[in-house]
């Protein structure tokens, strides 16, 4: 409440919604921070500090926003068999498994059966 004052401390407790906007303004400033490398820049001096970062401003911006599209654009990552397999068939399997270690499973009246190699 030091900071915001009553009023807008009792906005942000009515509506958490703009918590969560000045959340995410907090990581796009905090993006633009590292990207511009602004700390970097005003060890120049101020003037010189603000044209450097004039000229990189929008370049950033649209980099941030290509990489997002980017992400966005990517197919998801393809899953594994086994998991598209619904449950009930991967327990319901008679078969050997062998693995790239030489070990296997054998399913069977009593259980699986877990069997591997003996190092030669």
């Amino acid at each position: 409440m030091a900071v915001l004052g009553f009023n807008e401390f009792m906005t942000l407790l009515r509506n958490p919604f703009y918590l969560a906007v000045m959340f995410v303004v907090f990581l796009v400033g905090k993006a633009l921070w590292v990207q511009l490398d602004v700390a970097n820049e005003f060890r120049n001096g101020f003037l010189p500090a603000l044209l450097s970062l004039s000229t990189k401003f929008v370049p950033t911006i649209m980099n941030i926003l290509k990489r997002l599209a980017d992400a966005g654009a990517e197919p998801p990552a393809p899953q594994r068999e086994m998991e598209l397999q619904p449950k009930s068939t991967r327990n319901s399997s008679n078969s050997n498994v062998t693995s790239a270690g030489s070990s296997s499973i054998t399913s069977s009246e009593n259980g699986p059966e877990y069997s591997s190699p003996i190092a030669q």
